[in-house]
This record gives structure tokens, C-alpha cells and sequence, in this order.
């Protein structure tokens, strides 16, 4: 059922999928052009200066040659990547090595060498010498064109691995996955506001009905749920089934993974087959999983900002490129979490929800930012950024509840006076841009009706 779903997941988290293709297609390049070879007359071949004819002892020199320079180097690329894999591992966190594993680069550089590899041998072993001599003039002018190809994917390879191990690209590459991800939970384009109404009103049905338990035969991380697949069951069983674990939730077998509303209990059938809509495995992935790119940024923040790295710098950098995921859907809602068949309810799912997001992006950091005013005025920064693109008033209250949080690990931690000074204008600043918002915020918060906002927050400082 989720075959097409695994074998692309396969072929962009495991490193070899790409080069075995590329392995096999220069096998059948190899058969095809020798095929060629010993069907056309050599000596009209011969004819092109650039092909030409040369001896059987010169061919097999000559292939032996690029086979063992392309193994060589094909081995040299796999070394190079282990290096890089564990140079990012620990200058910034093992969860980032999915990054440089489902780089498409570096996959093709190693298929092209294992393939020029695999190319030469298939062409040696044709290559005849004697009365009865056979030298496959086409085949070996390609071996030299794919030798020389070889030369410009090592020289490819030797910059885009240079590119790719800095910190910036890093994030970056986070950033662009999990946005990617996050257009197909946030779109762009406004739902009608008679959307949001008719869900709260499917929730309320929701809430309604008799749900069946569906027991979860794995135990991992929930990598991707086939929702199409879950609503076509739905429909064809006549029930409404309710995903109860989000992508990137770790389940144990066991625990309930989904809902079904039904009368009395789901058969094995039934159970089985909502099981296999799920794809469970010993790691997260950026499929359905917005949250596992804020966990990455997050870890790389945590380790650039603990006292046995102390670079501030990254920690910057990864509190900017959060603002950035957390920015692109600030100002979007979500889609229904519900699919309906004719006008009724077959399938309830589980979407990324703003507020969780939120708190997963700045609570940690915060707390690490701890007496760094630099990192402090940043995450306010990025937390402003993102106010300005928020229009929605739950949203807007969970940012200054941050701004408050971060004010007050400000206010415990922040010893020196310039830097707490200029801290204190910079919030200052901030309670300013919300004016009454904000001073509306302090009341509900507080419950009661005496002054609490910008003077009263700020002369603690």
C-alpha cells in the first residue's frame, strides 16, 4: 500500500540507492555500446581521428588504468563524506547527518565513479587480443569521455562539499525542507472563513462519537501517514477513522496509533490495514515532520551556545533561521483536519499546531541564552519579526507571552549594567511597538486591574 511512499523515502534517506542505479545503467551502457561495436565495421569507425583504432595491449592498458583511477577516487569521495559526516555530528548535531545523506550531489559523484568503474570492467573483459582480436573502438571513446567526467564531478564534489559542511548552508538547507513542508500544512492562499466554522463544528461531532481503539504493531518514530489511502478505507468500510499520533511522534507497539468509529471491536483485517497506512521507523524524517527541522536548528543552537563551544555566532544564525520557519507561517492558517465524503466525516487528522511550534523554537534556546545579551535581543528580535507578520490574536498572544519569558530570563541572568542596559532599551522598544496590546495582555495575565505593562515590566531592569 505505501510501496511508491517507501521507495522514495528509500532512495532519498539511504546513500546508495542512486549510485546503484547509476552502477546499473553504466552496465547497460557498456553491453549496449559493445552490442554496437561488434556489429559495424571497425575500419570505417577508424575513419573519425577522434576515435581511431589502437591495439588490444594499448586498450587494456588503457581501461585498467581509468578502472583503478575511478575506484581510487570513488573510495576517496566515500572517505571524504564519513569525515564530513562526523566533523557536523560534532561540531553541531547528529540530527543534521540526514542532511548530507539525502544530498543528491554527493550521491551521483559516488554513482558516476562506481559507474565509470563498472563501465570499464564490463568493456575490458570484451577486449580480445590475437588473429582473433577484438578492440570496441566506440566503447573505449566513451570510457575516455566518462573518465573525463569523472574529473569534473571530483572537481564538483571537492566544492560542494567545501559549501555544505558550513554551518549556513546547513541551516539553510533546513529551512528550505521544512518550509517545504510547512506550505503543505499552512498554504498560502486563505481558506474561506466559513472553513473554520465548519470545523469547529466537525470537531464538535468529533468529540461525539464512539471511538474504537487501533493498536500499533511497531515501535519508532511515525515517518508518514497515508491520509488518501486512510480516507479511501474510511469510505469503503463506511466508518471514520482518526489519526491519533502526529508525524515525527515516537510510538511504542502497543499504544493506540488511530481511531475508528465503529460498532464493537475493530476486526484484525481492519487493524492491519490502517497499520500499514503508517510508516514507522528508528528515526525522524522532514516528510510530514515540521517540527523535526525546528529540532535540528534548535540542537545546533543548544551545542553553539553551551560552555564547551561558546559560539555565539551559530547560535544567532539558527535563532534567525528559526524566525524564518516560524515566519513563513505565522500570518497562514492551517488546513481542515477533517475529509469529508459526500458531507460526511471520514477521516480526522493531526496538523502542526502554531502555538507548539512556537514554544518548541525559543523555549530551550532561551534558557541557554541565559545572561547573553547578544542572544537575548536576537530571539526578541526574531520574535518581533514574527508579531509583524501575525494577525491572528491567539497567535499574537502565544508571541508575547515569549516576549515576556524572555524578558524575565533577561531580568535573573543579565549581571553586567551596560548590557543590561541595553537590553532594557531594547525591551523598552518592544512594550512601545504593542502599545495597548500589550497592556491588555499584562491584565488578562494578571487577572486583576492594577497598571502592568512597559514602565512597570522595564523598571525591574
Amino acid at each position: 500500500m505505501l510501496f511508491h511512499t517507501k521507495f522514495w523515502s528509500a532512495s532519498t534517506q539511504n546513500i546508495w540507492v542512486i549510485p546503484a542505479l547509476l552502477v546499473q545503467f553504466a552496465f547497460s551502457l557498456a553491453l549496449a555500446l559493445l552490442f554496437i561495436d561488434a556489429n559495424i565495421d571497425q575500419k570505417a569507425l577508424a575513419q573519425w581521428p577522434v576515435i581511431g583504432v589502437i591495439g588490444a595491449d594499448t586498450a587494456i592498458s588503457l581501461l585498467q588504468t581509468i578502472a583503478s583511477a575511478m575506484i581510487t577516487t570513488g573510495a576517496t569521495v566515500f572517505s571524504i563524506t564519513i569525515v564530513a559526516l562526523t566533523l557536523a555530528s560534532m561540531q553541531f548535531s547528529p540530527r543534521v547527518l540526514g542532511n548530507f545523506i539525502r544530498d543528491r550531489a554527493t550521491q551521483i559523484v559516488l554513482g558516476v565513479f562506481l559507474g565509470v568503474f563498472t563501465y570499464c570492467l564490463i568493456v575490458l573483459r570484451a577486449v580480445r587480443s590475437g588473429d582473433n582480436g577484438f578492440v570496441p573502438c566506440l566503447s573505449l571513446f566513451v570510457a575516455l569521455v566518462l573518465a573525463l567526467v569523472g574529473v569534473a564531478f571530483l572537481v564538483y564534489f571537492i566544492y560542494r562539499i567545501a559549501v555544505s559542511i558550513q554551518a549556513s548552508s546547513i541551516a539553510a538547507n533546513i529551512v528550505r525542507e521544512a518550509c517545504s513542508v510547512a506550505e503543505e500544512y499552512f498554504p498560502k492562499h486563505p481558506a474561506p472563513s466559513a472553513a473554520h466554522v465548519r470545523d469547529q463544528e466537525l470537531a464538535q461531532v468529533s468529540k461525539q462519537l464512539v471511538w474504537q481503539d487501533i493498536i500499533s504493531t511497531k515501535t519508532g518514530y511515525i515517518q508518514h501517514a497515508e491520509e488518501k489511502e486512510l480516507f479511501g478505507l474510511a469510505c469503503q468500510r463506511d466508518i471514520v477513522i482518526r489519526i491519533a499520533r502526529y508525524s515525527g511522534a515516537f510510538i511504542v507497539e502497543g499504544e493506540v496509533i488511530a481511531f475508528v468509529s465503529m460498532e464493537g471491536k475493530p476486526d484484525a483485517d481492519l487493524s492491519r490495514t490502517i497499520n500499514a497506512c503508517f510508516m514507522v521507523g528508528p528515526y525522524r524524517t522532514m516528510e510530514q515532520d515540521i517540527a523535526y527541522g525546528i529540532w535540528q536548528l534548535v540542537d545546533m543552537g543548544l551545542k553553539a551556545l553551551s560552555p564547551a563551544v561558546n559560539d555565539t555566532s551559530t547560535g544567532i544564525m539558527c535563532i534567525n533561521h528559526l524566525g524564518a520557519i516560524i515566519g513563513r507561517i505565522a500570518p497562514y492558517q492551517a488546513i481542515s483536519r477533517f475529509h469529508l465524503d459526500n458531507g460526511k466525516l471520514r477521516l480526522a487528522t493531526v496538523i502542526p499546531n502554531f502555538e507548539s511550534l512556537l514554544d518548541q523554537s525559543f523555549d530551550q534556546l532561551r534558557h541557554s541564552a541565559a545572561d547573553n545579551n547578544a542572544v537575548i535581543i536576537r530571539i526578541l528580535h526574531a520574535i518581533n519579526m514574527i508579531g509583524n507578520m501575525c494577525h491572528d490574536p491567539q497567535r499574537r498572544r502565544a508571541i508575547m507571552k515569549h516576549i515576556q519569558l524572555v524578558a524575565d530570563v533577561a531580568d535573573r541572568t543579565i549581571k553586567s549594567p551596560h548590557e543590561r542596559e541595553e537590553t532594557m532599551a531594547f525591551i523598552m522598544r518592544t512594550y512601545a511597538k504593542w502599545g495597548n496590546e500589550w497592556i491588555e495582555f499584562q491584565l488578562a495575565s494578571s487577572g486583576k486591574g492594577k497598571k502592568a505593562a512597559g514602565a512597570s515590566e522595564i523598571s525591574r531592569f
